[in-house]
């Protein structure tokens, strides 16, 4: 009886001392980031201001857009390290998965060259994805005929 005893107090022990090793052989939490690319554009309409000069009205509508990306690691010295090449969705909507760390972000430019858009640093934290939107504004500029 003492010998069926013990047995059943080893394996509770075995049991109760690999349930928290089996926790940590579980996936790990989901990092990264998740977003939307959108492009901004000027609204209609377009109106002559003086012979030949038109302007537009500069009130922006903003458009969801399919782009590329770059994503580099930044360590403490500053060094970057390419991680990958990424592509939205058609509706730009994007997940990349990371582990948590310090990256920079570098969008592709759009065929159009009309837009303009710029690096931004971004950090991941623990057990969650990390929520960006890329922009890619209007390039104003000017000509004279």
């Amino acid at each position: 009886m003492n010998t069926k005893i013990r047995l059943c107090k080893l394996w509770l022990a075995v049991f109760l001392l690999a349930a928290p090793c089996y926790s940590l052989l579980a996936a790990p939490p989901s990092t990264g980031i998740r977003g939307q690319a959108f492009i901004q554009q000027f609204g209609d309409p377009t109106f002559e201001v003086a012979p030949g000069i038109f302007m537009a009205d500069f009130d922006f509508t903003t458009f969801p857009t399919q782009t590329s990306f770059t994503v580099y690691t930044v360590y403490p010295s500053r060094s970057r390290h390419p991680v990958g090449h990424f592509t939205t969705a058609s509706n730009g909507s994007f997940q990349v998965s990371l582990p948590p760390g310090k990256y920079v972000v570098i969008p592709d430019t759009l065929s159009d060259l009309t837009t303009l858009t710029s690096s931004f640093t971004v950090t991941v934290g623990l057990r969650h994805f990390t929520n960006i939107v890329i922009y890619y504004e209007p390039l104003i500029f000017s000509f004279t005929p």
